[in-house]
């Protein structure tokens, strides 16, 4: 585990990158699951813009990841020689009745995607994994039905990879935020489309610290990792190497959306049990060349105007 650093809202990046130019995906054929979410619709955006023919899964196309029959016709159908899984449900609560959706909707679908990628013989998988996932080395058990099930999701890609030879790897991501996340139950887009609208903003003490990491980083991180079959049956970080807390991220939002004073911290109770980590960014610059390229700062102001553009999300909150 890397030593963590708390940083200011004003360091630069420690890592600083650039976007590099890719190869063209002319002539490539990629399946998305989980398409219509957050990193999903980023990522297919990204692929369709660099040539790539781009099958788009999700329940809204009609396909559901953790429904057997429906996926296998969908990877039969596309032909895609690379596939990737972002399709969760993710929620930190505890509720006893959230084990088995995430048991289906996380671990069973990355099963059936991973039968279906060997049976269809789909060149790559890139399966997306979470901070949430506890840490085996270090003792650590699950916080949570979804940590629990993306860490099963984790094992059983690493199986693949080990027995079974598909080229698969695991693409550990942080704390994803950027423009337009349309699930208001996050604190980031929930905190800028109530101040946005003028209404106070209730939170927590917000003390807990994150490692951050801007949208449009995870894609790049996504895409590098695309041909690296010498990943395969690794876990690699995606996250920005930095810790910074609710608290500094929100009040740094809300001064972009002009109403700081709308926080209220306090207010509600502290969520317990949450894993405090940070990305080895060094491991995952030796093994792919990629590095995080957008600040912290940058990456919110550029957050807050993409609501700003967007006037039936603000409404909406």
């Amino acid at each position: 585990m890397p030593k963590r650093k708390i940083q200011a809202m004003d360091d630069p990046p420690t890592t600083p990158g650039g976007l590099k130019p890719l190869l063209s995906l002319n002539g490539r054929r990629i399946l998305v699951t989980g398409a219509s979410g957050f990193i999903g619709s980023h990522l297919a955006r990204t692929l369709e813009s660099r040539g790539a023919t781009v099958t788009r899964v999700s329940r809204r196309t009609g396909v559901d990841a953790a429904d057997a029959d429906a996926l296998d016709c969908a990877v039969a159908n596309a032909r895609p020689d690379s596939i990737f899984h972002l399709a969760s449900s993710v929620t930190a609560s505890h509720d006893l009745p959230l084990v088995l959706p995430t048991l289906r909707n996380n671990f069973l679908s990355t099963v059936h995607v991973l039968l279906a990628a060997h049976r269809h013989n789909v060149r790559r998988v890139i399966q997306i994994g979470s901070l949430q996932e506890p840490l085996e080395s270090a003792g650590e058990t699950a916080n949570s039905p979804y940590a629990a099930s993306k860490a099963a999701a984790t094992a059983y890609a690493r199986m693949f990879a080990s027995l079974y030879g598909l080229s698969v790897t695991v693409a550990r991501v942080f704390v994803v935020y950027g423009p337009c996340q349309q699930d208001l139950t996050k604190v980031l887009p929930h905190t800028i489309t109530r101040v946005l609208a003028g209404g106070p903003v209730e939170l927590s003490s917000a003390r807990q610290p994150f490692d951050w990491i801007h949208v449009r980083d995870v894609v790049e991180a996504l895409t590098t990792i695309l041909d690296r079959t010498d990943l395969d049956g690794e876990v690699v970080d995606v996250g920005s190497g930095e810790l910074v807390s609710v608290a500094s991220v929100v009040q740094a939002a809300a001064e972009f959306a002009g109403a700081p004073e709308l926080l209220r911290f306090g207010v509600l109770p502290d969520r317990k049990g949450e894993p405090v980590r940070t990305a080895d960014v060094e491991r995952t610059f030796r093994l792919t060349g990629w590095k995080p390229a957008i600040g912290l700062r940058q990456g919110l102001s550029e957050t807050v105007d993409s609501y700003r553009v967007r006037p039936e999300v603000v409404l909406a909150a």
